[in-house]
């Protein structure tokens, strides 16, 4: 198991296998004849990690708090650089908080286990269709710190229901297991796409974008995003998004956010 701990009250675990169980998708994607196709399943676990107490009793137990799961578009043998794989996924990994350099270890250990694998595996003649198919599970801690409250760490924990949605990203995830509608506004989609997020890494610096999330009702944490629409009004990023789906109206205002039948 991989591991790596770099911004304060964060931890990121990984480790890989083979799957032969996800031969039964592989119509899902548009693979090649006469290489060796190697297609990741990332399967992320988002826990949260408790800080022991003395008497060891069960509510010390790490949670897993929630879990996504994304089907990464194939990545040929000869292309199966690590950038190649980080170009599809750095944005999600954004959003998990990791660091350049927890990304840059991700990918490369995903990269060095499927051409180690696609090594054994014999060239193909021509017709051949080969894919190794390789999961990384990723496990995504937030860590309660030292005079931390396990409510507040669980308020400011990572998790795919406070993440931007999935179908955000498509065409990249071609496999999403939640949010997994797409059929929304195209002009929706986009301006989703275009509008900035602010990472709040200190609480202070939270709160002089907004007081407080007037959709959830919730001071900003450090770790949460934020966005500001074009009125001026900050929300969480998550929570603007889940209002927008269902109003193109900024929800403290009424100023349109953006026009739904502007034509991308």
């Amino acid at each position: 198991m991989a591991h790596g701990a770099g911004r304060v009250g964060m931890e990121y675990h990984h480790r890989m296998w083979m799957d032969n169980e996800l031969l039964s998708r592989i119509d899902e994607y548009t693979l090649l004849p006469g290489v060796k196709n190697i297609i990741f399943e990332m399967r992320i676990n988002f826990i949260l990690k408790k800080k022991k107490t003395t008497s060891g009793g069960d509510d010390d137990d790490d949670e897993i708090i929630d879990s996504e799961k994304l089907m990464i578009v194939r990545l040929k043998e000869e292309e199966d650089e690590p950038y190649a794989l980080l170009y599809h996924i750095w944005y999600r990994l954004d959003d998990y908080w990791m660091t350049g350099d927890e990304m840059d270890r991700l990918t490369r250990d995903a990269v060095d286990f499927g051409r180690q694998m696609a090594s054994a595996v014999a060239n193909p003649q021509p017709s051949d269709l080969i894919v190794i198919p390789i999961v990384v599970e990723l496990d995504v801690c937030t860590v309660q710190q030292d005079g931390e409250t396990i409510e507040a760490a669980r308020d400011r924990a990572i998790k795919a229901q406070n993440m931007l949605p999935l179908y955000l990203w498509s065409p990249t995830f071609s496999m999403k297991t939640k949010n997994t509608t797409s059929s929304k506004p195209l002009r929706l989609i986009y301006f989703l796409k275009q509008l900035k997020r602010a990472r709040v890494v200190n609480v202070d610096e939270g709160l002089a974008l907004m007081s407080f999330c007037s959709i959830c009702s919730k001071k900003p944490m450090i770790g949460a995003q934020i966005s500001t629409l074009p009125c001026g009004h900050a929300f969480h990023a998550h929570c603007i998004v889940g209002s927008l789906e269902h109003d193109n109206l900024c929800p403290t205002c009424s100023s349109p956010a953006y026009d739904p039948n502007y034509r991308v």
